[in-house]
């Protein structure tokens, strides 16, 4: 994306399937892979339809539930908790600079509600970064800046350099469903197991368009994301 002009990323977008289904909200947070897999909302709507955030979070609240507990009246709660909430995203252009909000507090809150149906009545702290939307305009470096956050933890040993964005869509057979389903893919282990240690929490993410020569060259944009 360059001077006010976009067109989608061909690396990114280039092997979405028409006519596939794609992972459902339900499927992915419910039911698990198989034909169940597809139900509800496409779960990649909580990043693709919204492209100014450019890195999402995805928090560990796949295959969670028991599945035979789960009624459709659950499904239509609005409240059930399938993913956290996003509150608020603000951009400041002339800073280069971002904040994704998150309404963390309020999913733990409802998963509480919902605990009898639980596998295990604990919250797991965990998360993802999604970044197709930071690749799709043109940021293909990622760093979790864990100085500058706050009870953020890299899980997975944090890369000691920059890391390339390589998220993008195909259709795979992970959701197993029968002919595959459109996905995100690869999974990328240094920002694939983030988790936080308290709340509030705020996770400062650098972003670069060329590979910088260390984590200390200033970035092409930083993104917050405050979890609360």
């Amino acid at each position: 994306m360059s001077g006010g002009h976009y067109e989608p990323s061909e690396p990114v977008f280039g092997n979405i399937e028409d006519h596939k289904p794609w992972w459902g909200l339900a499927g992915r947070s419910v039911w698990g892979k198989g034909q169940r897999s597809i139900e509800g909302l496409s779960e990649e709507s909580r990043f693709l339809s919204n492209p100014y955030l450019l890195v999402g979070c995805d928090p560990a609240s796949a295959s969670i539930w028991k599945n035979d507990a789960i009624t459709q009246k659950d499904l239509a709660d609005p409240s059930f908790p399938y993913a956290w909430h996003l509150k608020s995203l603000t951009f400041w252009p002339d800073r280069t600079v971002a904040l994704a909000v998150y309404l963390v507090s309020e999913f733990n809150q409802h998963m509480f509600e919902f605990k009898d149906k639980l596998k295990e009545p604990t919250i797991v702290p965990a998360f993802n970064l999604v970044a197709y939307n930071a690749r799709d305009f043109g940021y293909n470096w990622i760093w979790l800046d864990e100085k500058n956050s706050t009870h953020i933890e890299n899980v997975n040993h944090p890369a000691k350099e920059p890391v390339r964005i390589t998220h993008m869509f195909h259709c795979g057979g992970t959701c197993g469903f029968a002919g595959g389903c459109n996905n995100m893919s690869p999974m990328i282990p240094a920002i694939d197991r983030i988790k936080y240690t308290g709340l509030p929490a705020k996770a400062a993410i650098r972003l670069w368009r060329e590979k910088p020569s260390s984590v200390d060259q200033a970035p092409d944009f930083t993104f917050y994301v405050i979890l609360e």
